[in-house]
């Protein structure tokens, strides 16, 4: 498999985090392998559109901060 992983691994972690993406914890049918894109380690396995956000917020933190900032404040608006 990708990454080093063997099936025996990617059942592990499967099994691990019993079905569900690292991050949103749901259950789904397109999990896949969460690395590294600078050294390639695997980190977790996550839902096929967690791992696209990763991915597009290029694993920077500081973006999903802000992300999160401006969420919370656009809901204190609408509920203000």
């Amino acid at each position: 498999m990708r990454y080093g992983l063997s099936i025996a691994d990617w059942n592990a972690l499967h099994a691990a985090q019993g079905g569900k993406c690292a991050i949103c914890i749901r259950v789904s049918d397109k999990l896949v392998v969460d690395h590294c894109h600078v050294k390639q380690p695997v980190r977790v396995i996550l839902c096929h559109i967690d791992n696209l956000t990763l991915g597009q917020y290029e694993d920077d933190p500081t973006w999903f901060r802000r992300a999160a900032d401006y969420l919370e404040a656009s809901r204190a608006t609408e509920a203000a």
